[in-house]
């Protein structure tokens, strides 16, 4: 079994699925592409994209469908062709895994980014941050507090 270095966790083994390979980067870190979908029980129901290149380099995230069940998919056509979906929008959970990366908000709040969900092709392992075109999202999604309420957060 493959194992990454992070900079939090040390060395983790992760299976060979867990490996993304986003063809454009994530925006702000283009030159980064290979990414491991990290889930340390530590940080439940939370997960780390971390970086296969760069130990330091890692977003923390949530999957979609647990801040909103409800979420409703709008990715571009040109998302859509390098995530091998073609012009079909997938849904959360099945065909796809929608995460929504986390940032600093107010205080010691964290928000998430609905707006521009982190969509994993759950078949390939593609990956792109789709930024949608409407703004039915936010990009600072209130994260509620009991989901946070672990010891090491």
């Amino acid at each position: 079994m493959p194992s990454i270095q992070t900079r939090d966790f040390g060395e983790v083994p992760y299976e060979p699925s867990a490996e993304l390979v986003f063809p454009c980067g994530i925006p702000g870190f283009e030159n980064q592409r290979r990414f491991v979908l990290l889930t340390p029980e530590q940080i439940a129901p939370l997960v780390l994209l971390q970086s296969k290149d760069i130990a330091a380099l890692a977003f923390l995230a949530i999957p979609v469908p647990i801040l909103d069940p409800a979420y409703q998919s709008g990715i571009g056509s040109e998302d859509l062709h390098l995530l091998g979906f073609e012009e079909r929008q997938p849904r959360p959970g099945e065909e796809a895994v929608f995460l929504a990366i986390l940032a600093p908000g107010d205080g010691a709040a964290l928000t998430a980014n609905l707006l521009a969900p982190v969509v994993i092709n759950a078949r390939t392992g593609a990956a792109v941050q789709a930024v949608r075109h409407d703004r039915r999202y936010s990009h600072r999604s209130p994260v509620p507090r009991e989901l946070l309420e672990q010891p090491c957060l």
